[in-house]
Order: C-alpha cells, then sequence, then structure tokens
C-alpha cells in the first residue's frame, strides 16, 4: 500500500543482481516515473520483468540499467514494451552485454535506447 505514491526509486550498485521482485512490485506504484537499476550486475530476467511491468506504469520516464548484464534479447524485450509505453523518455543501457554493432541496430528501432554518449 505504501508504494501507490512512489514516484522514484534508486537502487544503484545495491550489490545484487537479484531485484525482479523488486521490479516486479513497481506494477503497483502507478505514479513511478523514474526507476535506477545501475551497477548491479541485473541480467535478462530483470530486463524481461521491466518489460512486463513497464505497460503497467505509464507515468514512467527515465529507467536506468548502466552497467549491468543484459544481453541483446534483453532489450529486444525492452524494444517490445516501449511500444505501449509513450510516456518513456530514455532507458539508459550503457556499459551492458550487448556488442556495439547489435547496439546500433536496436537505437534505430527505438530512439529512447541510450547505449553510450556518442549514441544518444
Amino acid at each position: 500500500m505504501g508504494t501507490k505514491n512512489l514516484t522514484k526509486i534508486y537502487l544503484t550498485a545495491v550489490g545484487t543482481p537479484e531485484l525482479c521482485a523488486v521490479v516486479a512490485n513497481l506494477a503497483h506504484c502507478p505514479l513511478i516515473q523514474d526507476v535506477g537499476l545501475g551497477w548491479n550486475g541485473c541480467g535478462d530476467e530483470v530486463a524481461l520483468e521491466l518489460a512486463r511491468v513497464m505497460p503497467l506504469c505509464q507515468k514512467m520516464t527515465r529507467i536506468d540499467l548502466e552497467s549491468n548484464s543484459v544481453s541483446a534479447a534483453g532489450v529486444e524485450a525492452l524494444v517490445k514494451a516501449l511500444q505501449s509505453c509513450p510516456a518513456l523518455q530514455l532507458i539508459r543501457l550503457w556499459k551492458n552485454t550487448v556488442p556495439s554493432n547489435e547496439a546500433q541496430q536496436l537505437s534505430l528501432k527505438d530512439r529512447r535506447l541510450n547505449f553510450s554518449p556518442t549514441l544518444m
């Protein structure tokens, strides 16, 4: 109940990639706008859970996944979810496990994906 008014959550460098349960609970945060999960070693399981809850969080504008272990498969799931998220402006994906050639291709699918400062 206490999360209904949550607008920002920053779990940066908390030291665990096991953040799926936290991400799943974002579905109960209708006002959430900014989600920071950088530097946790999160992989595709977190990206897939984010893709599931993103359409339920219509006010979300920014997701930071910097320096994690998200692969191209996880990013593809995020791209599909972005179609239902007009308010979302940026998914920061710096320093993940997506090769630069794939990152460029994925950036062409949706400009809101940001893999590095040079690909903005």
